[in-house]
């Protein structure tokens, strides 16, 4: 493997992990952000069948809340699945890039290419759930 391709390989797993990994932080600072919102919601209405009693709606609501924040928390247990790959991939782009052996690239582009298929997976499981509620 000539010196350009593997300083070109390296260059584009380092955009590829850099990328990703703003993706996955941005995506687990709106689902935690999401989360953090619905149980603020759902302690407000049960704190309102609390004080005034059960209601169809208030329950209904409160377990539309629970299924959003489970759906959620997914989201996020799989997005620091991720961000721990891509920062194990980071780590190994250092290592990597003094090290000049054929098959330590190949671990490289092996753990990219799991954490761009993750990722893919994260954003399936939102644009799915996403879809499912609003019935576009």
């Amino acid at each position: 493997m000539t010196e350009y391709l593997y300083a070109d390989i390296l260059a584009t797993c380092l955009s590829f992990l850099m990328g990703g990994l703003s993706v996955i932080i941005s995506i687990f600072t709106l689902s935690t952000s999401a989360i953090i919102s619905k149980r603020e919601l759902r302690n407000d209405l049960e704190r309102q069948i609390e004080e005034g009693g059960v209601s169809l709606t208030l329950t209904r609501k409160i377990k539309t809340a629970n299924t959003f924040i489970n759906k959620m928390r997914k989201v996020t247990d799989n997005c620091i699945v991720v961000c721990v790959l891509f920062v194990i991939g980071i780590i190994a782009y250092v290592i990597f890039r003094f090290i000049n052996p054929t098959w330590w690239i190949m671990c490289l582009v092996g753990i990219v290419g799991g954490g761009i298929i993750y990722t893919l997976f994260v954003i399936y499981l939102l644009l799915n759930w996403y879809l499912k509620t609003n019935k576009l």
